[in-house]
């Protein structure tokens, strides 16, 4: 549910996403419960998602909170990789509407528990892909690159497809080193 629900919201089809992503929250919802369900984590944060990627950010920033919480109570393998996530993509909701204090406080405790877990060894591409997103939101250019380089390292087509969609990434496109990775990445390059 969570992938396809990335999937439809990528190519547009928000209506599908949100629907998607609703019934993987009443999955998560109904393990909490006791109730039958499975055991899914960042199924608000994917909500949110939908929603940031429509713009409607207070939305998101409702679905990120509830995730947050849902996390609180959570002892999965993912939370803290979901909790950067998603602090991730509340700072750039708050970047979107223009709330600097708030979207810097939220880079600021993602870039924090990034760095934690580095220093456990646990630096996985997908978080580093996030992080990425914090670097280019933030207007430093060259540390957004080197963390879309380490996760391109791990997984080139799935960072390339990423890299091509994702609107936390804007700043770095007129950037010449944004089209030399990607197509490195898709592998059209010819590094």
């Amino acid at each position: 549910y969570l992938q396809l629900g990335l999937l439809l919201a990528w190519d547009g089809q928000y209506a599908r996403a949100e629907e998607v992503c609703r019934r993987a929250v009443e999955l998560q919802e109904q393990y909490i419960s006791g109730n039958a369900g499975l055991q899914i984590i960042g199924a608000n944060a994917r909500l949110g998602y939908v929603y940031y990627l429509q713009g409607r950010y207070e939305d998101a920033l409702q679905q990120y909170e509830r995730g947050l919480a849902f996390l609180g109570s959570s002892d999965h393998a993912l939370k803290d990789r979901t909790a950067i996530e998603i602090n991730v993509k509340m700072g750039a909701a708050y970047y979107r509407q223009g709330r600097a204090a708030e979207a810097s406080r939220h880079f600021s405790r993602a870039l924090k528990m990034f760095d934690g877990l580095v220093a456990k060894g646990a630096d996985d591409p997908f978080t580093r892909y996030y992080i990425a997103c914090v670097h280019a939101l933030a207007g430093d250019a060259d540390r957004a690159f080197d963390s879309l380089e380490r996760a391109g390292a791990r997984f080139p087509a799935l960072t390339a497809a990423r890299m091509a969609r994702d609107p936390d990434l804007d700043a770095l496109r007129a950037d010449p080193r944004f089209a030399a990775l990607s197509d490195h990445l898709s592998g059209s390059g010819t590094h």
